[in-house]
């Protein structure tokens, strides 16, 4: 088993894969930017003290077991100095998890829309018999040699708990359908973003010129694409961009250098700015941290979101 890393190297103190998807046991004072991942997602706060946790700018502050469902697309941080005090020990601070479709669907939350507004974001106290599942799941997470499927258990059982929590509390909203050119038109640029490979990503670069496809000005486009998708254009690339850098970095034949030119960065050390501000990872931290995991909890490249909403034929431009 690996050591855990100091706070400069990761704040991911451990960081496990599996058909759940990805779990990663966070160090007390990890930070991460403003960022959107394309997957639900669950944060838990195992420490004592409170954490702090932005959702599409709206402040939520977790208690011990307190958690935090984040819908795909939203906008998330956790802030700076998060904490009431700095920790400078490798105790875990708080658990993310996450999900697969698979475990998405299993937990329910595949009825719900693929992304609520700030205010559906309620905070959930686990009850015992939850915050007896996370326990567990944690002292899977710190063991020397944790067991594959005491993981996979302990993570379906601590977001199902949470996932049906959610589901309890998340409002009836009625499907409106798209019969008037405004929102055949939202739904067109929705699909086209929810179908675009990383490949013709860089028609996202320049917002002028996919505006020019729905014959409609750069303004509307924006305003258009922002509510289709809950994210600016720019946003968006770089939610998927983000995704992609985790599925290339998982072929170690790859050079970092290439995959920081084929993500459209100008340089490596932009790449390794935006892994870490996003992540908490560098691109080398990440690859040594994969290298050390045990093998039957090691993420592969069938855990990244990618190769779920996407043809393997797709994909094929990775190996």
């Amino acid at each position: 088993m690996h050591n855990s890393p100091s706070h400069y190297d990761s704040p991911h103190l451990r960081y496990y894969g599996g058909i759940f998807g990805r779990i990663s046991l966070l160090a007390p004072d990890a930070e991460f930017v403003n960022h959107a991942r394309d997957c639900e997602q669950v944060l838990l706060n195992v420490d004592v003290r409170p954490l702090d946790v932005h959702v599409d700018d709206q402040p939520y502050r977790l208690q011990t077991f307190d958690a935090i469902l984040i819908r795909p697309r939203q906008l998330y941080a956790l802030p700076a100095h998060g904490r009431s005090t700095v920790s400078t020990d490798t105790s875990p601070g708080s658990i993310l998890i996450k999900a697969s479709c698979a475990l998405r669907a299993a937990s329910g939350l595949a009825t719900l829309p693929g992304r609520s507004d700030a205010s559906q974001n309620a905070i959930i106290a686990l009850d015992s018999h939850a915050r007896d599942g996370a326990k567990y799941l944690l002292s899977e997470l710190m063991a020397a040699d944790p067991g594959a499927i005491n993981v996979r258990e302990g993570v379906q059982a601590v977001f199902g708990a949470i996932g049906n929590a959610a589901l309890n509390s998340a409002p009836v909203r009625a499907v409106v359908p798209a019969s008037h050119s405004r929102e055949a038109l939202e739904a067109r640029i929705r699909e086209d973003a929810d179908n675009v490979v990383f490949g013709d990503m860089n028609v996202f670069r320049a917002v002028s010129d996919i505006a020019h496809r729905y014959d409609i000005s750069e303004r509307h486009f924006f305003t258009f694409f922002r509510k289709a998708t809950g994210l600016t254009p720019r946003a968006f690339y770089n939610m998927r961009r983000l995704e992609m850098a985790f599925a290339m970095l998982l072929d170690a034949n790859r050079q970092i250098a290439d995959i920081a030119y084929e993500l459209g960065f100008s340089a490596p050390p932009h790449f390794t700015r935006f892994m870490r501000a996003n992540t908490g990872w560098t691109p080398t931290r990440y690859r040594q941290a994969i290298d050390r995991t045990p093998a039957q909890l090691r993420p592969g490249i069938e855990h990244t979101m990618p190769f779920e909403h996407f043809a393997v034929t797709e994909m094929r431009r990775l190996q």
